[in-house]
């Protein structure tokens, strides 16, 4: 190794190889003991030399120190003071790129490019059809970083607020397929109930949290790690609200209790505002070109008047699920006014009444909209017998099955609406071509769907949840 070295334009003496290794320690500075152009003093080259190489390695263990401070930051506070230690380096870079007019256009494709968080591949890029645009797309043929379902992978603390984790029907549920999915990322999965959701005036909305890890077994499935340990709500990466209906006063207290610990800093989905706004069987009125016949009342007149046109009507309860309270009065009305003092419990409670779908024989659609973007299949949940409801819950079969045109168009429309308003997860009800609830507390159908289809919800419930992180 006896060629010339060249730096900072001049030329230093070769150097052995023995020599470059025993003096490697000293980092770059050890030319300065190779020739007199730094100073002509060999005494003062070495002395620098050394001097610099041990200014290095008090930096470097000062750098481990303020990593390890770093650490102990909020992320958005870290990446706040990266991007303005960068801020210099992006804009001196920006100049010598954009100093040539020959190189002037490329560097400014490739600037504005990767500022817009686009990606190579067909779903991210890509020539649209006479020269439509994106909805937020910065040119018709890059689109718009808002519904990408992909982003770094990083662990991250996931907390399930829901029902206690040994009511879990592993095999079924749909919580327990993102819990699967999350821990296979190597993310710490947390879990508490409603009830043990707190705050007090100085302190953070704060739970008794258990960290556990899955088991193979099918029964004995989790495993807890230590003690419930009381952890603010803002110090998780993200919390993930999956108790399941009714939506009662207490889930109602539940959604300010959240919505106070993202004004703390925490990541709630679905929004717990967004929980409140969009009751599942009144959000539907929003929509009114995609459902059919309904009426919403307290009021018997308005009920048998509503059968009097529609002769075959359900009604429902608004704070039912799984089908509970739901009946079906035929043309000869009977049972009519008993049916209704049942359910408006003499005029105090309003129900809801709808036009009866035939198509309710070919199943009533679970459709999934994941971030804004519908999941290809969807889960039909067939009557069976003399059965009228199709929910598992009661009995009904699931079957997948691609989407229908009307289904897709329904999702479409709907999913970035409600997306936009801060929910991850919806579960729309689709018979025949009518809408008939929107579902967002818990939805289910994960594994039905994945099994029968081979399409991976959690897979993709979990890549939206890392991404909506990651925004």
């Amino acid at each position: 190794d006896l060629e010339d070295h060249h730096a900072d334009r001049y030329r230093h003496a070769a150097a052995p190889t023995v020599w470059r290794v025993r003096s490697q320690p000293l980092g770059n500075h050890r030319r300065d003991l190779q020739g007199r152009e730094a100073h002509p003093d060999f005494d003062k080259r070495c002395m620098a030399a050394v001097s610099c190489g041990a200014i290095y390695c008090v930096i470097d263990l000062f750098g481990a120190a303020v990593t390890g401070l770093l650490t102990a930051f909020p992320r958005e506070l870290v990446v706040a003071i990266a991007g303005l230690a960068l801020l210099g380096s992006i804009g001196s870079g920006l100049a010598v790129a954009l100093k040539e007019d020959a190189q002037r256009d490329a560097a400014l494709i490739t600037f504005l490019v990767t500022r817009s968080g686009a990606e190579s591949g067909r779903h991210r890029l890509g020539v649209l059809r006479r020269g439509r645009r994106r909805a937020r797309a910065f040119c018709a043929t890059v689109a718009a970083p808002r519904r990408c379902l992909t982003a770094p992978r990083f662990t991250m603390k996931l907390l399930f607020v829901a029902d206690p984790l040994a009511s879990f029907k592993t095999y079924k549920d749909s919580t327990f397929a993102m819990m699967r999915e999350a821990a296979s990322r190597g993310h710490e999965l947390l879990a508490c109930e409603p009830q043990d959701v707190m705050w007090q005036r100085g302190a953070r909305v704060s739970a008794p949290m258990r960290s556990f890890t899955l088991n193979a077994d099918p029964y004995d499935w989790f495993k807890l790690k230590g003690e419930a340990q009381v952890t603010a709500l803002a110090d998780v990466d993200a919390i993930v609200m999956r108790k399941d209906p009714p939506f009662d006063s207490e889930y109602f207290y539940a959604t300010h209790l959240l919505e106070q610990a993202e004004r703390e800093g925490a990541r709630v989905f679905n929004s717990p505002r967004a929980l409140r706004d969009h009751p599942e069987k009144l959000a539907i009125l929003e929509f009114p070109e995609f459902i059919g016949p309904t009426l919403v009342t307290r009021s018997e007149a308005d009920i048998k008047r509503f059968h009097a046109e529609h002769m075959d009507i359900i009604l429902k309860p608004l704070d039912g699920m799984g089908g509970m309270g739901i009946f079906r009065v035929g043309p000869d009305g009977l049972n009519l006014g008993s049916i209704t003092e049942t359910l408006n419990k003499g005029g105090a409670e309003t129900v809801m009444v709808q036009k009866y779908l035939t198509e309710i024989t070919k199943g009533d659609k679970r459709i999934l909209v994941i971030d804004g973007v519908p999941v290809p299949h969807c889960l039909a949940r067939i009557p069976q017998g003399s059965e009228i409801r199709g929910n598992l819950a009661v009995g009904g079969k699931g079957v997948a099955q691609p989407l229908s045109s009307r289904d897709r168009e329904i999702a479409e429309a709907i999913g970035p609406v409600l997306s936009e308003r801060g929910l991850l997860l919806v579960g729309l009800d689709v018979i025949g071509d009518c809408l008939t609830e929107i579902n967002v507390t818990s939805p289910t159908g994960f594994q039905e769907i994945t099994q029968q289809s081979g399409f991976d919800v959690a897979k993709v419930f979990i890549d939206a949840l890392e991404a909506a992180l990651a925004r």
